[in-house]
């Protein structure tokens, strides 16, 4: 992968959310980047809802394999992306501005108020679950003076409906706490016996709240266990272990089919950062 073009310049902003929210969303993540030309980005599963709040330029999203993109963000826009097992990507021109944030999959559903199922694999303008009043909170946030006024404007939005939630189910909720818990190394066996209820309805339960299946979920965070494993320096083979693969080849599988390329690929990519060239999406 080239080096960063001598022209590039990052700024990066961070803050936990309100009390009443963080429990819904762990962390807001500021971002403002010029890297000297064109920059593709590939989106790894995440496990988690995510949110984009566009401050600045225009640029595209979509799925790896999918013809052409999904979505199309305009400058003071925004989207949501659901609870998917595949990997997504972005293409801009190299100068982006903005704030990202990930609901845990239970406060997700407790923010929005809707069967994240309607969201799962998609990335939807943020005013269609968020109402009109989404496109005036962009348009503040990019006026703000800084990070910590952003921040303060995302807090106010969220506080209300951080407030008054919407209710998971509770069988749907233990099994998500499980799962997490897991690290998804919790079948779905283990997910009936934990909640009282048979699998075939909580597994159809959970797919209708959360967006996935438990297996689907399961398979994800231990790609995401196994991803901050590989990221932090260990051996395949070590992370394959430990995030409950059968071995090696079982995980290479896995990779390739959540995130479109190999091990080696993706830690490559992650670690440049947002300095990666832009490439044609697999």
């Amino acid at each position: 992968m080239d080096a960063q073009p001598p022209t590039a310049s990052a700024e990066t902003a961070a803050r936990v959310p309100h009390p009443a929210i963080r429990r819904h969303v762990p962390l807001y993540r500021g971002y403002r980047y010029s890297a000297g030309g064109a920059v593709w980005r590939r989106e790894p599963p995440a496990g988690a809802v995510t949110v984009i709040v566009n401050l600045g330029g225009r640029f595209t999203a979509g799925w790896l394999g999918s013809p052409g993109p999904a979505f199309e963000v305009a400058p003071a826009s925004s989207f949501i992306a659901g609870m998917h097992d595949r990997a997504a990507y972005t293409l801009d021109s190299g100068e982006q501005f903005g704030v990202e944030f990930e609901p845990t999959p239970l406060g997700a559903y407790a923010l929005f108020g809707l069967p994240l199922r309607e969201l799962s694999g998609e990335i939807v303008a943020l005013e269609e679950v968020l109402g009109p009043g989404a496109r005036g909170l962009v348009e503040r946030m990019a006026a703000a003076p800084g990070w910590a006024e952003r921040f303060d404007l995302l807090d106010a939005a969220l506080l209300g409906r951080a407030r008054e939630p919407a209710a998971v189910h509770p069988m749907v909720a233990r099994a998500w706490e499980v799962l997490a818990a897991s690290r998804g190394r919790a079948t779905v066996a283990e997910l009936s016996r934990e909640t009282g209820y048979s699998r075939r309805h909580l597994s159809a339960r959970f797919h209708e709240q959360l967006g996935l299946a438990p297996k689907a979920a399961a398979r994800v965070l231990r790609f995401r266990a196994a991803l901050g494993l590989v990221l932090s320096g260990r051996a395949l083979a070590e992370a394959a272990a430990e995030s409950g693969y059968h071995d090696q080849a079982h995980l290479t599988r896995d990779w390739r089919d959540l995130a479109g390329c190999t091990p080696a690929e993706l830690r490559g990519e992650m670690l440049a950062g947002f300095a990666a060239p832009a490439a044609a999406p697999r």
